[in-house]
């Protein structure tokens, strides 16, 4: 249309005056309201994309946290009648670089200092993407998942550094009158720095008593993990979560190629 319009601009009036009247008024009605003209086709052009741009990906979140639910009460064994909170599915992408680190005040503390020359913000990531539940959206905690695997973070970066699924269970209620000896041997068997351990505890949120995690791909390629944790001591059902998979990854990657 702006071409059209443009090509209209560039004809002088005297040209039209061999044209049909109602020709001629519609051009020089074109000619005068040129840049309205212009200015309308772009607003047409560029607010449908914004929208779409960012209605489609709440639409297909909304989408995905109900599958989470769904997965969520197959395989927790305690979730019904409890809190969203203690039973929880969440889906990490992996990310290379990840700024989000630096708006976290907490991170520019010295004792709460994350980076290094290894661990940066494009060092590899696992960020939260969406979660089960509608009281539990609020996922902050980042995972660090370098190109070498083993210094992978948490049960999600254990998923993701070893490509397959990670389970865990009847771990200790780990709470501030804990011994330290009892906070490094979780610290241990989940993977999870001893920060993060501080930061939950600080914050009056134990550390869940089981998890499992596996990985995500979508379109045949490495995405992120799905992480399932628990505040109950045996709250998953391992062996549930292979049939939940094979019902919910396939529709979960076909969903997450939108975002």
């Amino acid at each position: 249309m702006s071409l059209m319009v443009g090509s209209i601009v560039q004809l002088e009036r005297n040209a039209l005056s061999n044209w049909p009247t109602l020709v001629r008024e519609l051009f020089i009605f074109v000619k005068d309201w040129a840049p309205f003209l212009i200015l309308s086709a772009i607003i047409l052009m560029v607010v449908p994309a914004t929208i779409k741009r960012y209605t489609t990906p709440v639409v297909i979140l909304r989408s995905i946290e109900k599958k989470l639910d769904v997965f969520r009460d197959w395989v927790c064994v305690d979730s019904e009648d409890d809190y969203n909170d203690n039973h929880r599915v969440t889906v990490f992408q992996y990310k290379k670089s990840y700024w989000g680190i630096l708006f976290n005040r907490r991170n520019w503390t010295y004792k709460h200092f994350p980076w290094s020359l290894e661990r940066n913000p494009r060092s590899g990531w696992l960020v939260p993407v969406v979660r089960s539940g509608h009281s539990s959206k609020r996922a902050k905690t980042v995972f660090w998942a370098p190109d070498d695997g083993p210094n992978c973070e948490g049960f999600a970066g254990k998923a993701w550094g070893t490509d397959c699924m990670a389970t865990i269970d009847s771990l200790p209620c780990i709470k501030s009158t804990s011994s330290d000896q009892q906070k490094n041997k979780y610290c241990k068997d989940t993977e999870t720095p001893n920060h993060l351990i501080n930061k939950y505890i600080e914050n009056d949120k134990p550390p869940a008593r089981s998890f499992a995690a596996f990985p995500l791909k979508v379109m045949g390629e490495n995405w992120g993990v799905v992480v399932i944790d628990s505040q109950s001591a045996n709250g998953i059902d391992f062996n549930q979560i292979q049939t939940a998979m094979t019902k919910l990854t396939p529709v979960l990657s076909i969903l997450l190629e939108e975002l």
